[in-house]
């Protein structure tokens, strides 16, 4: 299904439309009577990004009667648009909202074919089970008929209906410009003069105009000929070019806390405080009470969320939650704040945006700028802030990562404002071989010791649990297989997992069967410090870009190789640091005997790449991936007849900056 150029967060969940027919509970019917007319003409568009023209998207909201008028008019210009487009949804709740469908039209060389009496099927969308969610969500679902490249489909419906969670207060974010471009966009606002509503607009033009007509205002705003936004790749939470308007009832972020903090509002429960007390019975200090009854949460507690109606924003109690073991992450985060009331500790649920970031700064005060919820923990002086939703964590309260959210709204007494949230710790993730060469044409023994700690160590653990030993041995041994000529490993590896520290290691034995390679005279072994090089592959390969690139900021990556040679072996101690201003790599070797140990470490020092820098950003990472292998190479005198003793050592460096190593699990993490 397509996506129009114009978005109601709080209410469109399809570009789409619904017909009426018997059993299905849809209405056909004219538009309401304060819906006014908006005229268009066609946009005639060469080529557009996604195969769609959008000649008008219109959107009328009264709150008087809480309705919520669509029009939308669109071409498909291609042949996969037209298998998109012609296909129409029509989604709602409909524990609170009921659609009805005013018009379906095709028009073809200006001859228009209504089709409103196509057929639909009612679909119950129960579950997503990628996300486990339950959205209590029903969807119409019909085919147009005979629709080509270059026809003009017109479809406007409404929705009545607002979610009574929200106690009558009105607040939503609209996209005026999308992916799509749209010849016009309209906006119109009308509510009752005594309610006091405010308007943003963000992302340029024109701020709209509120009119007064007897007891009524009316905000209107509109577009022409807007073009669609071409979204590039790894963009930055936070970053959001489209224009949109702000709307919203709530007067403060104080009333957005108050509202919020009803919500989590529950009668204390016997089970409740049973099983605090039954968590927290051999716990003597209040951080260790809170890391009991965070881990109960985070790892007994299944994530399942049932969101229909007023659940979409509202906790189940706490005591059904607990005595289901599944919630959202609402749920989780009332339970959890509840176990440590009930413990004797002071906690608060939270909301956050999961890639809203800082953008809530911009934002009018309204729930719509949050669509999750953490948890705020307070003992004694300090503040923690903790995410109920994760699993499988380690380390102490002040190291649980929550993400990079950055803002926060606490559902408290006394909050008056957003909460700036601490920036994430610096994750580490390590590996330390010993390589060990009994002679100087064959094999050598590998000692590797992966090492993860803070997030890198939760994304290891979790990608752990869900493997079998048979299947991380596999992991492993494929990893080192893209690294070295041939790699056979010696046992399982070995995981060792302190989570009291959140510090993982795994370590791996293997044998190197063909570690040198033989030429002529001479023999030779090379190393690469693959496992940062991992981590500064190349980005897509566009010369410029118009819009920011994230980067995994707080990120450190290093990589120590000791080899342990036959013989003394001797090499020119240095290091050096290389750079700019999003990384920095530094190296070094040194020697001493028959050990020669190179360390190379590579940490992320920005959140993100501006457009302007894009070049100079590929430029240094191009230049930094030089000369970081090297080449050990073993000269045997023609004398020694291919005697292992009585030859010559070199060493030299070698440029990997065209390898391009693949990133794995095992070497930048899982997203988590």
């Amino acid at each position: 299904m397509r996506r129009s150029g114009m978005i109601l967060a709080a209410t469109l969940l399809t570009a789409a439309i619904a017909q009426a027919q018997d059993g299905t509970g849809l209405i056909v019917a004219p538009p309401p009577a304060w819906v006014e007319p908006v005229e268009w003409t066609e946009w005639k568009k060469a080529s557009t990004p996604n195969g769609f023209v959008d000649h008008l998207i219109d959107i009328q909201v009264n709150l008087e009667t809480e309705e919520t008028f669509f029009r939308i008019v669109y071409t498909p210009t291609t042949v996969d648009a037209v298998q998109q487009g012609s296909t129409v949804t029509l989604s709602c709740d409909p524990s609170y909202s009921a659609p009805t469908l005013h018009s379906a039209i095709k028009r073809r060389e200006g001859i228009a074919e209504d089709q409103s009496g196509i057929k639909f099927q009612r679909v119950q969308r129960e579950v997503d089970l990628e996300e486990s969610m339950y959205l209590g969500i029903e969807s119409w679902v019909a085919f147009l008929r005979d629709v080509a490249a270059g026809d003009v489909i017109e479809l406007s419906y409404t929705v009545r209906g607002f979610n009574p969670i929200f106690a009558g207060l009105y607040s939503s974010i609209i996209d005026m410009q999308g992916t799509t471009p749209i010849g016009l966009a309209s906006l119109r606002v009308r509510y009752p003069r005594d309610r006091k509503l405010s308007f943003k607009v963000v992302g340029g033009g024109s701020p709209g105009e509120i009119t007064e007509e007897g007891s009524y205002r009316e905000f209107r705003i509109r577009r022409a000929a807007v073009p669609a936004i071409r979204y590039e790749d790894n963009l930055p939470h936070g970053y959001q070019p489209a224009s949109r308007v702000a709307i919203s009832e709530f007067g403060s972020w104080a009333d957005v806390a108050a509202w919020g903090s009803r919500l989590y509002e529950f009668e204390p429960a016997p089970a409740i405080a049973a099983k605090a007390a039954e968590l927290v019975a051999n716990e003597a200090d209040p951080e260790s009470r809170a890391l009991a009854i965070l881990s109960f949460v985070q790892d007994e507690v299944r994530y399942l969320g049932i969101e229909a109606g007023e659940n979409s924003h509202r906790p189940h109690d706490p005591a059904e939650v607990l005595g289901n073991r599944f919630g959202d992450c609402k749920d989780k985060a009332a339970l959890f704040c509840a176990l440590a009331e009930a413990a004797g500790l002071r906690a608060r649920p939270a909301l956050v945006s999961s890639w809203r970031s800082e953008l809530v700064d911009e934002d009018l005060p309204s729930p719509e700028s949050f669509n999750h919820v953490i948890a705020r923990l307070e003992i004694g002086d300090r503040t923690f802030f903790v995410d109920p939703t994760r699993s499988l964590q380690g380390g102490p309260l002040a190291e649980r990562a929550i993400g990079d959210l950055r803002r926060a709204l606490v559902l408290a007494p006394g909050t008056v404002g957003i909460s700036r949230l601490p920036e994430p710790r610096p994750i580490s993730r390590s590996l330390a071989e010993r390589i060990t060469i009994t002679d100087f044409t064959g094999s050598a023994n590998l000692r590797a010791e992966f090492t993860y700690s803070s997030e890198a160590a939760d994304g290891f653990r979790a990608f752990a649990n869900e493997k079998a030993e048979v299947d991380i041995r596999k992991e492993f041994a494929e990893y080192l297989l893209d690294r070295y000529d041939d790699v056979a490993l010696i046992g399982d590896p070995k995981i060792r997992d302190d989570r009291i520290t959140n510090v993982l290691t795994v370590l791996v034995h293997a044998r190197l069967p063909r570690a040198w390679t033989a030429e002529g005279n001479k023999s030779r072994f090379t190393v690469s410090p693959y496992f940062v090089l991992d981590t500064m592959t190349d980005p897509p390969s566009v010369l410029d870009r118009s819009q920011p690139y994230s980067l995994p900021y707080h990120e450190k990556v290093s990589h120590r190789q000791e080899i342990d040679f036959p013989e003394d072996w001797t090499v020119e101690d240095s290091s050096d640091s290389r750079g700019g201003n999003f990384f920095t790599l530094e190296r070094s070797i040194r020697g001493k005997g028959r050990v020669v140990t190179i360390d190379t470490s590579f940490r992320i020092d920005a959140d993100r790449v501006q457009p302007g820098a894009w070049r100079a950003y590929l430029a240094d990472l191009k230049e930094s991936r030089t000369d970081l292998g090297w080449t050990f190479t073993k000269n045997f005198d023609a004398a020694s007849s291919g005697s292992k003793k009585g030859g010559t050592n070199r060493i030299a460096m070698f440029i990997v900056g065209g390898l391009l190593f693949g990133a794995s699990a095992l070497s930048m993490g899982l997203d988590y």
